[in-house]
């Protein structure tokens, strides 16, 4: 009786315990992952790929860039000159200013890619609370009642 228990226990264990599960992401440049039925092309830049081996069934991509990756990517805007963030590094607020008044948004990312916060902005100052944000740096990206992206600026939070 005990050996069934025994082995229940160590069954349902198995099946229920999950380990830690990472997504597999790129951070670079630029980027894309392109698929069809058959075919799949992922591409970086700054990322290369030192070696690929394939074995009837087993394929090896060795190096930094892996297939089905997210890619997260920061484009060089021409609209910099448009929007204006100080004191940069900062300890507790961070302005925003814009040349014209108008309708704006904006999103604070970690450097992981991961959206902190996302806000609306109406006229041509904000004044953004870094307070609850640990010293780290940070991506501020601004954007125009249009939706096309401004300013992608980084910010570094002290102490």
């Amino acid at each position: 009786m005990i050996v069934k228990i025994t082995f229940v226990y160590l069954l349902l264990t198995g099946i229920l315990l999950n380990a830690q599960s990472l997504s597999q992401t790129v951070l670079s440049t630029a980027g894309d992952h392109f698929q069809n039925g058959s075919a799949a092309l992922s591409w970086t830049i700054g990322e290369p790929v030192i070696n690929s081996l394939e074995n009837g069934s087993v394929k090896l991509a060795q190096g930094f860039h892996q297939p089905y990756l997210t890619v997260s990517s920061v484009n060089e805007t021409e609209n910099d000159n448009l929007v204006r963030v100080y004191p940069n590094p900062t300890n507790a607020v961070l302005n925003i200013d814009f040349t014209a008044s108008g309708a704006y948004s904006a999103e604070l990312f970690d450097l992981l890619g991961r959206k902190l916060k996302a806000f609306n902005i109406i006229g041509n100052h904000y004044e953004l609370d870094l307070n609850e944000y640990p010293a780290a740096n940070y991506l501020l990206r601004c954007y125009n009642s249009e939706n096309k992206t401004l300013t992608i600026s980084k910010i570094q939070k002290i102490r």
